[in-house]
């Protein structure tokens, strides 16, 4: 599998995936989980979607912008995977390093890869934030290993449903593990006004006076990308600016 025709593939799985996300509907739509003897693996179900996808970007400026998007993307994705199994400083020729690391990573004896790993890793890995990556590598990287070396030794006596059954359960622990939370509470002016007055009228990042008609913006203590909860208790409030130029990612609309 050429490194071109990875990334396009790579791609085609992000660009699927958000779509899943926007329409609400399941990973399911364009992946699949399947049990060959003891080994369960990961497959698309039509291969021929990404050459209409390619197709469609051709001539559809909406959907070349998307696919780029998910370029990018793949981009990010693999920095993210860089970022897991770098764990030493020792190495001098660092590339050399991480492709034998990669390589034992996934349970491979040489640096030959097969398209079955890098679907898998993907499955796995692809929703994780660089923030909870970088906070939590050194226990992702042993927890990935172990989740792709199950996926090579599945009971071939299971029941083959039972048995993907179980490896999603596993699957699904680990992603909400490392899941970010959900931004969903927006508080009322009084509630921001009560927040302003536990706060001793001060800005948390600046520490200058903070009033309810100032221009505001409410924010997590520990941003939600960075493993923070959605709750009251990581809630702030902050001058907008002040907010805009910490770039925390997790700001209210602007309460002009």
């Amino acid at each position: 599998m050429s490194n071109e025709e990875l990334v396009i593939t790579l791609a085609y799985m992000d660009y699927s995936w958000r779509r899943c996300i926007s329409r609400q509907a399941a990973s399911a739509d364009f992946i699949d989980l399947f049990r060959r003897q003891a080994t369960v693996g990961v497959r698309i179900k039509q291969k021929s979607d990404i050459t209409n996808l390619l197709n469609s970007a051709s001539g559809d400026e909406g959907v070349l912008k998307n696919v780029c998007e998910s370029i990018r993307n793949v981009d990010k994705y693999i920095r993210r995977l860089r970022t897991i199994l770098l764990d030493t400083d020792e190495s001098e020729n660092i590339d050399q390093w991480l492709a034998k690391e990669f390589s034992n990573w996934l349970g491979r004896k040489t640096y030959a890869r097969k398209r079955q790993d890098h679907y898998s890793l993907w499955y796995l890995s692809h929703a994780l934030t660089h923030e909870i990556v970088l906070k939590h590598r050194a226990t992702m990287k042993s927890e990935i290993r172990t989740l792709l070396e199950l996926m090579k030794n599945a009971d071939p006596n299971e029941e083959l449903a039972q048995s993907i059954a179980t490896f999603k359960s596993l699957v699904d622990e680990f992603r909400d593990t490392y899941a970010v939370d959900a931004r969903k509470i927006r508080l009322k002016t009084e509630e921001k006004q009560e927040l302003i007055r536990s706060q001793g009228n001060k800005c948390p990042i600046c520490n200058d006076k903070l009033f309810i008609h100032d221009e505001l913006a409410v924010d997590h203590r520990e941003p939600l990308a960075k493993g923070g909860k959605d709750v009251r208790e990581n809630l702030r409030v902050t001058h907008y600016f002040c907010n805009l130029k910490r770039g925390s990612g997790g700001r209210d609309e602007f309460d002009g």
